[in-house]
């Protein structure tokens, strides 16, 4: 019976000079971390709110890296202490008429493999810190929904860590008869019975739904110029004209 009631009202809809819709964020995130760790620190303070400027919401323990850090840091500093040596000698050598090519040569070698050794050191070193980078996960313009991890937690690769929604526009999704799609683009959106400029038609299927029978995907899309004031969840009419 409540099968046959929802078809009913369903039908009714298709046929109807008007539609039902409701407004929602335009695009939904789920934010997931790409590096196992963990959580010594969540926003919860900000969670269900908008974030506008760039803000930590969630921390993995970054012990690890910043140890490993710290170390390539100090190597790199007497690296370079020794290739400036080493460079002083050979300069030194050149010099000496009395030293032989080979010995020459065994300097500027030595020379070479100090610099191959600061180059992988600065490589392993960008590597550690981007590692560390990723442990940080930052929100700037979205609003903050649910966070998924709690403070000792430990979270793997893939993990969920906090979902965010785009409120830089807000969209209605509804489904047209094939009647109304033909020439839908040629008429004037109005929203609770007001003509609206701020609505537009952003996509239309071209399939017919497969649950929805006989009826067309639309989406109507408004950009919000004040993101932090959009609201969401209204159940408005509309009708194209």
């Amino acid at each position: 019976m409540k099968y046959f009631t929802l078809v009913l009202i369903t039908l009714s809809y298709l046929f109807a000079d008007y539609y039902m819709g409701n407004i929602e964020p335009y695009q939904k995130h789920i934010v997931q971390s790409e590096v196992p760790g963990i959580v010594t620190f969540t926003d919860l303070k900000d969670e269900f709110s908008y974030i506008k400027k760039s803000k930590l919401i969630v921390k993995l323990d970054p012990t690890d890296e910043n140890i490993v850090i710290n170390n390539l840091e100090e190597k790199i500093k007497l690296l370079k202490k020794t290739i400036s040596i080493r460079q002083d000698n050979l300069n030194s050598k050149s010099k000496i008429r009395q030293i032989s090519k080979y010995e020459l040569n065994g300097e500027k070698l030595a020379l070479l493999n100090t610099k191959l050794s600061l180059t992988s050191a600065k490589l392993e070193l960008a590597l550690k810190k981007h590692l560390r980078q990723k442990k940080l996960f930052f929100l700037s313009d979205g609003y903050l929904g649910k966070i998924f991890v709690r403070n000792y937690q430990f979270v793997g690769p893939g993990g969920k860590v906090f979902e965010y929604y785009d409120f830089d526009k807000s969209k209605i999704e509804i489904y047209l008869p094939a009647d109304e799609v033909a020439n839908i683009r040629n008429k004037e959106i109005f929203i609770n019975d007001k003509k609206s400029s701020e609505w537009k038609i952003e996509k239309i299927s071209r399939v017919k739904d497969s649950q929805k029978i006989s009826s067309y995907f639309v989406r109507l899309v408004k950009r919000n110029l004040k993101p932090a004031e959009a609201k969401f969840g209204n159940l408005v009419k509309i009708e194209f004209k």
